[in-house]
């Protein structure tokens, strides 16, 4: 019986593909409120030359960012957060470092409304400044631009906005140190949700104007789709002339002014990744060299087709299971030690892990 139903299943998605792949879709309609698309046109694809060594003075920094939660209320939020970068010039990384540290969050009453406020508490920096560290973030419970539906935005999601800042600040403060042909690229988009997310990629926007510094974004998913419901990525690699490829333009965020394309940096690869470059700059000399540098950097088998600067990002921001075994058992001696008592706090949350360990 269960194997029946699983085979209808699989046919009916068999026959979704087959109606969308024939279905002659010639446009994008992302159903994003920010973006807008345009038609597909076949001149919009560029091929990547991947040939050759890149350039001995030009540099590519990667960025990345992870983090996991340590404690869990919900008035309480606790994180650790690292971000992690890398700087790659002619083919190999010269240097790298990380950031790292905690976010505490917590509730408070503003005029009658609930606020989170996220302090940051500093553990290891290398490029943060002490400034970063200082600010104290509030955020309103129920920001308009974070809600899911009718519901407050979670307590648990500002340790993530936090780290979002701290890989856009990273970015910032790096460009600084870059020149002209340069590029940063930072695993996400560069479309924001938030002010003070706005704030950062507009200040980030202003320097490579100013500095011909490429800054873009690369997200290793994309839930685009067109306006017949169809992935946009999987529509342009079946539109696509074969290769290494780069589709320009594909659509323009109207708030951020952000142009949205997609790449395929490797034409053995099965991926195709959405980048985002601020306007003016998804063209031109600049961007074919930052491109035929992302596909030399996209070759190794653990990720084909993924730049490789990026995979080795994510390793290394990423919090591991045993790691963060070790920081909550710390937090809860130390908690212990000091009668401060959690476990009422954190029983609202995780009642669903008493039935998981069953």
């Amino acid at each position: 019986m269960v194997r029946d139903v699983i085979g209808e299943l699989v046919g009916e998605i068999a026959q979704i593909q087959a109606s969308k792949a024939s279905s002659g879709q010639t446009s994008l309609s992302f159903g994003e409120p920010d973006l807008e698309a345009s038609a597909i046109e076949t001149e919009n694809f560029r091929n990547i030359l991947s040939e050759g060594a890149d350039p001995e003075d030009s540099r590519v920094v990667f960025i990345d960012g992870g983090n996991a939660e340590i404690f869990l209320s919900p008035s309480l939020c606790v994180h650790f957060v690292r971000v992690f970068h890398s700087i790659y010039s002619g083919g190999h990384r010269t240097s790298c470092s990380a950031d790292e540290f905690y976010v505490l969050a917590s509730t408070k009453n503003v005029d009658g409304k609930i606020f989170y406020s996220a302090r940051l508490l500093k553990s290891k920096a290398h490029t943060l400044t002490d400034s970063f560290f200082e600010e104290e973030l509030d955020i309103d419970s129920l920001e308009a631009s974070m809600r899911e539906g009718k519901s407050k935005v979670n307590i648990s999601r500002i340790p993530g906005m936090v780290r979002r800042l701290a890989e856009l600040s990273t970015a910032l403060l790096l460009a600084g140190r870059l020149g002209s042909g340069d590029a940063i690229i930072i695993d996400g988009s560069l479309c924001t949700r938030f002010s003070d997310e706005k704030k950062l990629v507009g200040a980030l926007k202003g320097f490579a104007e100013q500095n011909n510094v490429l800054i873009c974004g690369l997200s290793k998913t994309s839930d685009l789709l067109t306006c017949d419901g169809e992935s946009v990525a999987a529509l342009l690699n079946r539109a696509s002339p074969g290769g290494s490829w780069c589709y320009t333009s594909a659509a323009r965020s109207r708030e951020d002014l952000v142009d949205v394309c997609f790449v395929k940096l490797h034409p053995s690869s099965s991926y195709v990744f959405r980048l985002d470059a601020f306007e003016h700059h998804s063209s031109g000399d600049y961007f074919a060299a930052l491109l035929s540098s992302l596909a030399r950097n996209s070759r190794d088998p653990i990720f084909l087709g993924y730049p490789y600067g990026l995979v080795e990002a994510d390793n290394f921001a990423r919090v591991s299971n045993r790691e963060l075994d070790c920081l909550r058992m710390m937090f809860q001696a130390k908690a212990a030690s000091i009668g401060c008592i959690l476990d009422k706090d954190s029983a609202a949350v995780d009642a669903h892990s008493v039935l998981d360990n069953k």
